[in-house]
């Protein structure tokens, strides 16, 4: 297979993923890990020895320990790079195969999310051309062509079987989400160009606007057919949260709540009964916001409502005397479950938990 990371091996061991609940916060006191810490990270942690995709699954046996009976798992980058790519690949193929996921969420517009799921259900195309409305920053790397290409095998397979999903839950582009509705409500008997002419000004931002667009939400309850009414319906959703969230003076404000709310509808509507993984920047996806206490993130809105069946991991670079200090101590890539790390012992202390994440995938800088 072209590009493939199954017979391509990160022999430079570069990724540590640390799953804990907690991150270093500016505001700690200790500046340097104590030995004490450093022997407790060393003996917490578990070593994963490859990120190849063709690796045994059972080394991240202990990344699916800690996940538990969890239904929603977010992982987030600071900067996302190949190679924690191909970790967040090889840990989704994990939990599909082991722990019965089923749903890959991106930070992508509902309609991009649309395109890959169509792909992977056995639509036309190729990975690359259904990867391309992705706009994420490792869209075209071998990692994520080839995950598109393994769920689309996984899905063919004889068998009756729960397929996998991919969905976009961000609010970045309603021509997406206003393509699919236009394509709902002529199913529903509505003119396509009626509703054309009423979505034109979904790029605008004013009250007229989302007024009118909130208009057709009588003729998407009409639609009879259910599947394409909930398609309709998250459609609409879509459009008028971006419409709202273009408006608002702090954008995240509406932003956080909105994408958690599209993750909520996944979860109760669209995939009820799944498992979902979360791929999104590491500060949407973590619990909570060191630097303002009213700027609360999305996880923090997964956390309110799934309480621990949330787990968070976020990625941290290894840069700056903090995480080089503690993490230089660990060779290669590792596990560690910070959630069974007391506050009191020495690496909780010094990681003052509990914080923004219930997991930190670290990656040394080079």
């Amino acid at each position: 297979m072209k590009g493939s990371m199954r017979t391509r091996s990160l022999s430079f061991v570069a990724i540590l993923v640390v799953l804990m609940t907690a991150t270093v916060t500016a505001n700690s006191p200790h500046v340097t890990p104590s030995k004490a810490a450093v022997n407790e990270l060393r003996a917490r942690a578990i070593i994963i020895p490859s990120l190849s995709l063709d690796a045994n699954p059972a080394q991240l046996s202990p990344i699916g320990a800690a996940i538990g009976n969890g239904r929603i798992v977010g992982m987030g980058e600071d900067r996302d790079t190949r190679e924690f790519c191909a970790l967040k690949v090889r840990l989704f193929e994990y939990l599909a195969q082991r722990q019965g996921f089923t749903v890959l969420a991106l930070k992508t517009s509902w309609g991009a999310g649309r395109t890959v799921d169509r792909y992977i259900q056995g639509g036309p195309g190729s990975a690359e051309t259904a990867a391309a409305g992705l706009r994420l920053p490792a869209q075209d790397s071998p990692a994520m062509l080839d995950l598109i290409t393994w769920m689309r095998a996984y899905n063919m397979r004889p068998g009756k079987f729960q397929s996998l999903s991919v969905a976009g839950f961000d609010l970045n582009d309603p021509a997406g989400p206003a393509k699919y509705l236009e394509f709902a409500l002529a199913y529903g008997g509505v003119q396509p160009e009626s509703t054309r002419a009423t979505l034109a000004c979904a790029f605008s931002v004013n009250k007229a606007c989302r007024d009118r667009v909130a208009g057709l939400q009588p003729e998407v309850s009409n639609i009879a057919d259910v599947n394409t009414r909930n398609i309709a319906q998250s459609a609409l959703s879509n459009i008028l949260e971006y419409i709202d969230a273009s408006g608002a003076r702090d954008k995240d404000e509406v932003r956080n709540p909105a994408m958690a709310h599209n993750v909520l509808w996944m979860v109760s509507n669209q995939f009820a009964g799944q498992k979902i993984i979360l791929w999104a920047p590491r500060d949407q996806i973590a619990l909570s916001r060191a630097h303002a206490a009213t700027d609360r993130p999305m996880g923090y809105h997964l956390r309110q409502r799934f309480g621990r069946s949330y787990y968070s991991i976020g990625q941290a670079l290894g840069v700056g005397k903090r995480d080089a200090a503690l993490y230089s101590s660990l060779q290669g890539a590792a596990f560690l479950d910070l959630r069974s790390v007391p506050r009191s012992s020495a690496l909780g202390r010094y990681l003052v938990l509990p914080g923004p994440f219930d997991g930190i995938a670290y990656v040394p800088a080079f």
